[in-house]
């Protein structure tokens, strides 16, 4: 059975020291497994504090979220841009191999909300030089034995990468360490079929992240489910599959994502729906 986690991000932002030391207990307390660890700026929560509140609480951490707000880009941005998401991207990978997460995941290659055009020759320029800026990224990471995984974001967010298909061709020639975090939210909107997707993406799968198909618990909503996690299991992937939803009372990560009304009676009913629903399936 894959070890279930969930995002702070459920119930706050930024999550900080402050924000795991409250909710790493109720997170245990619920029953979770794991915990994903979003790095919106470095330095907002501590590693050895971190890993040692995880390791008291009997919880992993199922993986390191790296956070792209405007301003890191590795792609169609000045060198200095380039070299910061570097470091930041970098130091991700750092705070990963401290607190024991096998994956920093995320929309890796360009800020969100980032839109633009491009022809098939300019989408190949652009492959190019993602792949050429990550290069260090990767091989930092691979020396620690953390993998990135690369996230795929709906067509409002990004023009860089929209489906499986495409996120596997940016990924060619890149070590093996590097390929693709899942999230069904972006793949319902994306994927002609989001099931036989995951065939595609089968043998780069690092990370998998979960929600309804409305950004809330999954379940509640329309994904058939049990045919996903039936895909999922024969691609081999055994690692962590975790919850990823946003608070609406927080203004800037509602904002940001788009959350303009509550998705659950409140945040705790979502993770507990959620999980509830996800260890009866997988069961």
């Amino acid at each position: 059975m894959h070890a279930i986690g969930v995002n702070p991000w459920v119930w706050a932002s930024p999550v900080d020291d402050a924000a795991l030391a409250e909710l790493i207990p109720r997170i245990a307390a619920f029953g979770f497994d794991a915990v994903e660890l979003p790095i919106e700026q470095p330095g907002d929560w501590d590693p050895v504090r971190t890993r040692d509140l995880l390791a008291a609480h009997g919880l992993a951490a199922a993986g390191v979220c790296a956070v792209t707000p405007p301003g890191r880009d590795l792609v169609d941005a000045a060198p200095a841009v380039v070299e910061t998401t570097v470091a930041y991207l970098k130091g991700c990978v750092e705070s990963a191999a401290v607190v024991g997460a096998p994956c920093v995941g995320g929309p890796v290659y360009a800020a969100v909300g980032r839109t633009w055009r491009m022809t098939p020759a300019a989408r190949a320029a652009c492959y190019a030089a993602f792949r050429r800026a990550l290069a260090p990224v990767a091989d930092h990471a691979g020396e620690r034995d953390v993998a990135i995984g690369v996230e795929a974001l709906n067509r409002y967010e990004t023009s860089v990468v929209n489906t499986v298909e495409q996120t596997v061709e940016l990924l060619d020639g890149l070590p093996p360490n590097v390929g693709i975090m899942i999230d069904t939210y972006h793949m319902n909107i994306e994927e002609a079929d989001p099931y036989e997707a995951l065939v595609l993406a089968g043998p780069y799968i690092k990370h998998v992240q979960v929600s309804g198909t409305n950004r809330g618990a999954p379940g509640a909503d329309h994904l058939d489910w049990p045919r996903f996690f039936a895909r999922l299991g024969a691609t081999g992937y055994r690692g962590a599959v975790c919850i990823e939803s946003f608070t609406s009372e927080n203004e800037t990560i509602a904002t940001a994502a788009s959350i303009w009304r509550p998705l659950a009676p409140s945040q705790d009913r979502l993770a507990l729906d959620g999980l509830a629903y996800l260890r009866r399936i997988l069961r």
